[in-house]
């Protein structure tokens, strides 16, 4: 969506904003920043997020915590799209201990088929209606809510380099989430608790009011701590996972954002303790996104790159949630519509215009060929009438003076009249003798020479049938052109080539 687009990700201890000017080759981030959310929730975050950066927008997109929504893998028995959106919430009455009529639920498929499995997500109403109610008092409405870190994945899943098979972590402050992708597909979403021993070290990194622990040393045991409790958990999902859906969950590599990513070894420990390759997520590496100075001094990769992949988002690909569905879906408004409209006329004209230029370069090139076309017809004409001395249409003055040529040469001697012609298929058909077994099936008389096609025996009738027309006084030479069996070998399909004499017959 071209535009400028407000990506916020609301994470269970903060909120994160990034403002996008998105074109059609580039997408620059022009403003970005993170605020905690303390007890005046999200509307507060966003009103301290609105004096650090412009919030104005053409579109809105929001990501929802993933420990909100309740998920669930179902097998739904048709694969139509708007059927399994109708049965989907009845479907999962029974997996849930509330009423379908108070949650909102979308689903993304996990394979094609007439009975597709697709993962259900589920959120409560009263959780959509805070967060429009937030973005309302700031004047700011969500054309998207979608669900936490789904946009991340896939983002990176659009990239040729990420494996099939692999695992995407958010390490959070409180609370981690991990997205579990085969054959490019998610199949598993999983809220992990964080361990908190003592203090709050991944809210340390950020700078966490509270969460400060002065000793280095300290921090990165207790940091070290969180993650080895956190690789313990995902080595336990995906040996779960493996063996209740019996695929063979072959993770090929991990992938981690977050404020856990803050920490510089964040990769080794994780690698050390799954035995899988981790790498950090950066978003804002995709070659199809800059920034500008201004944001510059603000942004940081792994508190970031959630709020920057919801901007990316491309919902015409599949794998990814909208929550504004049922009683929040949007009412586009006359006015909207209006302007779109008026968009589109803008496009048509800009289109009209550029289709006109576009012909008024294409007649120009075919009127030069044109030109250069007749011009060298005249040269022709020239060339091959130098008699002719007024040229209005050479095509049609050529066209007449071939016709005059051919006339004049219909009546010339040994050629035009009629009495020669017959007077020459005479003489041949008397050298034939009658009892030569021969059918002409072409003859071609011209000027120069009379060709004679047919079938006969054998080969030696070919070469009497030669001798017999050699004295004719019509020709001054008879040669065999061809003489050749037939498929069938019982005939000799043959040519002759008869040279006209000067003159004709007396």
């Amino acid at each position: 969506m071209p535009g400028k687009i407000l990506g916020l990700q609301i994470d269970d201890d903060a909120v994160t904003a990034v403002v996008v000017k998105s074109g059609f080759k580039e997408t620059r981030i022009t403003g970005c920043g993170r605020a905690a959310l303390g007890e005046g929730g999200f509307d507060e975050a966003l009103g301290v997020l609105a004096e650090g950066m412009d919030l104005r927008n053409d579109a809105v997109v929001v990501s929802i915590p993933a420990g909100k929504a309740a998920l669930h893998t179902v097998r739904m028995p048709f694969s139509d799209s708007k059927k399994i959106r109708q049965a989907l919430p009845y479907e999962m009455e029974s997996l849930m201990p509330f009423a379908v009529e108070t949650m909102v639920t979308d689903f993304i498929k996990l394979e094609d088929g007439p009975e597709p499995q697709v993962l259900a997500a589920s959120v409560s109403s009263e959780t959509v209606s805070e967060i429009l109610a937030g973005l309302q008092s700031r004047d700011l409405d969500a054309q998207v809510l979608d669900l936490e870190c789904i946009p991340t994945v896939a983002w990176l899943l659009r990239r040729p380099q990420t494996p099939d098979d692999g695992l995407f972590l958010h390490i959070g402050i409180r609370r981690h989430t991990m997205v579990l992708f085969l054959q490019r597909r998610v199949v598993l979403v999983r809220s992990l608790g964080a361990v908190m021993n003592e203090g709050n070290p991944i809210g340390a990194l950020t700078g966490m009011e509270g969460a400060e622990i002065r000793d280095p040393e300290s921090l990165r045991t207790k940091i070290e701590e969180v993650l080895e409790d956190l690789a313990r958990h995902v080595v336990s999902t995906v040996h779960a996972y493996r063996g209740e859906s019996g695929l063979p969950a072959a993770v090929g590599k991990i992938y981690y954002s977050g404020p856990g990513g803050l920490f510089p070894d964040t990769g080794h420990v994780l690698a050390r303790h799954t035995g899988l390759e981790a790498e950090p997520v950066d978003v804002r590496a995709d070659k199809a996104v800059g920034i500008d100075k201004a944001a510059a001094s603000s942004w940081s990769a792994p508190l970031m790159n959630g709020a920057l992949a919801l901007t990316l988002r491309n919902a015409r690909n599949g794998g990814t949630f909208n929550f504004r569905k049922g009683a929040f879906e949007i009412k586009t408004p006359l006015l909207g519509s209006l302007r779109r409209l008026r968009t589109a006329g803008v496009l048509t004209c800009v289109f009209l215009v550029l289709w006109m230029v576009s012909a008024g370069l294409e007649y120009g090139r075919l009127q030069k060929r044109h030109n250069a076309l007749e011009a060298g017809m005249v040269d022709v004409f020239r060339r091959t009438f130098p008699d002719a001395t007024r040229i209005v249409d050479p095509l049609q003055q050529m066209k007449v003076r071939v016709m005059e040529e051919a006339g004049s040469r219909a009546f010339t001697p040994g050629i035009g009249a009629d009495t020669e012609v017959l007077g020459l298929i005479r003489d041949i058909s008397a050298r034939v003798p009658e009892d030569v077994d021969v059918r002409i099936t072409v003859m071609t008389i011209d000027q120069e020479t009379v060709r004679i096609s047919g079938r006969t025996g054998d080969f030696n009738l070919v070469d009497g049938i030669k001798n017999s027309l050699e004295p004719s006084e019509y020709f001054s030479d008879v040669t065999i052109s061809s003489a050749n069996m037939d498929r069938s070998g019982r005939h000799v399909q043959f040519e002759l080539r008869l040279q006209r004499a000067r003159g004709g017959a007396a």
